[in-house]
């Protein structure tokens, strides 16, 4: 599977994202963002061939950005020939953005996860949203979405004083079983390149790495 075909299987997360094609790349912004913008929804997806010259494909991108009062940020593989070139055009990368995009089999991560404490689960459509409550506190959540036989997991977070104590491991299993009810295969996620702990969490269930990502801004543009 292509990066690009990868990439593409987070549609459903955010189903109401403007997203305008550009050659083989892809324009995405938000138009009503809840919280802080998510790079992944709110970024140009420079992968393949725009169909004009580098530079006039940069100042595409930073006029739509512009004219929807967004930073203007494309999403590259990282260490590829793009992020080079947009290199020296002086786009930057984006501090602590880097992510792996990482994938495995679903049902085999789900025999590794074991027996689980059940969550609270919130479905719409191809989408859910599980929750851990804890004596009435909710003390970690996560997001899913269906693709095909692609199983996105999406911001999972357990609150800092309930970490360690099986909370994400639980989410994590609530979400896939809620995926293959759905006839998902494969379950994936970005997860950061610098998350030492959420790398050795998913290492240990057996996800692998399908190709790394990263985000550059242009010049006077901040992220």
């Amino acid at each position: 599977m292509s990066i690009r075909d990868a990439e593409r299987h987070s549609l459903p997360l955010w189903p109401l994202v403007e997203r305008v094609p550009f050659g083989d790349w892809e324009l995405r912004t938000d138009p009503a963002p809840d919280g802080r913008l998510i790079k992944r929804a709110n970024s140009c997806l420079a992968l393949g061939a725009p169909g004009v010259s580098l530079q006039a494909a940069a100042d595409a991108v930073r006029r739509f950005y512009r004219d929807r009062d967004r930073p203007a940020l494309v999403q590259v593989e990282r260490d590829s020939a793009i992020e080079r070139e947009f290199a020296e055009l002086g786009w930057q990368v984006v501090a602590g953005g880097d992510s792996h995009f990482m994938h495995a089999d679903l049902v085999g991560v789900l025999a590794r996860l074991g027996d689980a404490s059940e969550a609270l689960v919130e479905e719409d459509g191809p989408r859910v949203r599980v929750m851990r409550v804890v004596e009435g506190v909710e003390v970690g959540s996560g997001r899913g979405a269906v693709d095909d036989d692609w199983f996105a997991l999406h911001a999972l977070s357990v609150e800092p004083a309930y970490r360690r104590q099986g909370h994400a491991r639980a989410l994590l299993a609530a979400l896939l079983r809620w995926g293959a009810a759905r006839s998902a295969s494969v379950a994936w996620l970005h997860v950061e390149t610098d998350n030492a702990a959420a790398l050795a969490l998913y290492d240990g269930l057996g996800f692998t790495t399908h190709h790394s990502c990263r985000y550059l801004r242009a010049p006077d543009d901040g992220a």
